[in-house]
């Protein structure tokens, strides 16, 4: 039912697999090519966000107290890096089992009317090729940091 012979990148969309991050996260082993080892990714991140913090503020004698909110009764602190982060890590896997076939449902389906579908295609691969880009995500990981 295609009309061109080369490869649909619908077929293979995905927000998750590719880019810089995910290359580190396959190269450090704390993922393989189709998203496993999610264990693995919540504990050694979680950690990699939460201990570093927790070892300065001991060090500097805010773990526990000596100001008005030591960092381990700081609620809010513990909630984002032990509860928020781990979920926004586990989406991953959900996101890209339910996104990549949608795109793909949207020229089944007939969403994307025929006479739509080169720019359907160039909105895809443009949005690969976004998240392939180091520059991007250098740019979007500090935009993102409080």
């Amino acid at each position: 039912m295609r009309d061109r012979p080369e490869a649909d990148d619908s077929e293979e969309f995905s927000l998750v697999l590719g880019g810089p991050l995910y290359q580190l996260l396959l190269r450090t082993r704390l993922a393989r090519p189709h998203l496993d080892l999610l264990q693995r990714r919540v504990v050694a991140i979680t950690l990699v966000a939460w201990l570093p913090l927790l070892v300065l503020s001991a060090l500097e004698g805010r773990a526990f107290g000596l100001v008005g909110i030591p960092f381990l009764k700081d609620l809010d602190a513990q909630v984002r890096l032990l509860v928020a982060l781990p979920l926004l890590i586990l989406a991953e896997k959900i996101i890209h089992e339910r996104l990549r076939p949608a795109v793909t449902l949207f020229v089944e389906k007939g969403i994307v009317r025929p006479e739509d579908r080169p720019r359907f295609d160039e909105i895809v691969s443009s949005t690969m090729r976004w998240r392939n880009s180091v520059v991007w995500s250098l740019v979007f990981s500090h935009s993102s940091s409080p």
